[in-house]
């Protein structure tokens, strides 16, 4: 099954999002792609949402910042 939004993020958003919640811990996403890239990413969940009758609860920037928030780092 593919798990997501069904809404679009370009790979140099999310890469600036999750930059963004790694500020206090030191690092750094460094790409080698271009700035102006129109890659992206959609997964269609319809699939295993009907099937396990089930909806994101909340946003992609929200699920970075628990993600990295959890992390441990020294």
């Amino acid at each position: 099954f593919n798990i997501g939004t069904g809404s679009g993020i370009s790979i140099n958003n999310l890469a600036e999002i999750i930059e963004k919640y790694f500020q206090n811990k030191g690092i750094k996403i460094v790409s080698a792609s271009n700035k102006d890239s129109k890659s992206s990413l959609i997964l269609n969940s319809d699939k295993f949402m009907k099937e396990a009758n089930w909806k994101p609860k909340i946003s992609i920037h929200e699920g970075i910042k628990t993600l990295i928030n959890s992390l441990e780092f020294e």
